[in-house]
């Protein structure tokens, strides 16, 4: 969803101005993320034609600021091209971030019930569980949270994929990975 004000100082609504900036300003929600607002304020100050644009989704925020001497299309240009390359730099820079360190685990449930002589265990339920660097402290929390048996996480200080389960006793128990070497 995508929310767009447009603020005029000292000039007239226009319909056409208005539909540039909601052309222009919509382009940057694919490299936002699902939640978008945005805030324009178009002005004229002695004879020159200003652009200001406050963006805000998914935990990012841009504010810029440009002016042109020509008119106000032009102005619009400008501070668009200098938010559009900053989306694009924020998303790369969350994307390589995201995909270093997080990666899916797939969990089969195989049943052994109403087994035969001849029929071999099958697979009943797959379950992808999207793996996520955390500290042993915030897998505890999660398991808490999600009120599941185990949490399978990417430890943050080892860089390893741990299971997190809860014990009978109350308590936790942890098993951690190692790199398999031939």
């Amino acid at each position: 969803m995508m929310e767009i004000s447009i603020t005029y100082r000292h000039i007239e609504p226009n319909e056409s101005l208005k539909q540039y900036v909601e052309e222009k300003v919509s382009r940057i929600k694919k490299y936002i993320g699902r939640q978008v607002n945005a805030d324009v304020i178009l002005s004229m100050e002695k004879k020159r034609f200003l652009a200001e644009i406050n963006v805000t989704g998914d935990g990012i925020r841009f504010n810029r600021k440009e002016v042109s001497p020509e008119n106000l299309f032009n102005a619009i240009d400008l501070v668009m091209d200098k938010v559009m390359s900053e989306a694009v730099r924020s998303k790369t820079k969350r994307r390589k971030r995201n995909s270093s360190s997080e990666f899916t685990i797939r969990h089969d449930i195989i049943s052994f019930e109403d087994r035969t002589e001849n029929r071999e265990p099958r697979v009943i339920k797959t379950e992808n569980q999207f793996v996520k660097p955390m500290t042993i402290e915030e897998a505890i929390m999660q398991l808490e949270l999600i009120k599941a048996e185990f949490l399978v996480f990417t430890n943050a200080q080892s860089k390893t994929v741990n299971v997190l389960y809860q014990r009978r006793d109350g308590n936790y128990g942890l098993i951690e990975t190692e790199q398999f070497s031939e």
